[in-house]
């Protein structure tokens, strides 16, 4: 099986690394939305861009399960709505 990471003594490294991308996805996507012509509530923004970024990492797990030597895992779409979550609670 391919390894996209190195081996490292790290533990959950990869789950660390998936909250620091939808993270940042998230408040990317925050940022956008608050300077678009779509005028909802800060609270409503926040909440859709969490519900974005994680469906993304979900089309991005059913991505994986049809490439050669990658695996979805539920456990890395937890760590990406985690991680765009806390970017929302950081962005309120």
């Amino acid at each position: 099986m391919e390894r996209p990471l190195p081996d490292t003594d790290i533990p959950n490294l990869d789950k660390f690394l998936h909250m620091v991308e939808y993270g940042i996805l998230s408040y990317l996507i925050i940022r956008a939305l608050m300077g678009s012509e779509v005028k909802l509530p800060h609270g409503k923004l926040i909440v859709l861009a969490v519900i974005f970024a994680t469906l993304y990492g979900a089309s991005d797990e059913v991505h994986q399960m049809f490439v050669p030597g990658r695996t979805a895992e539920i456990s890395d779409l937890l760590a990406d709505l985690i991680g765009a979550s806390a970017a929302g609670f950081l962005k309120r």
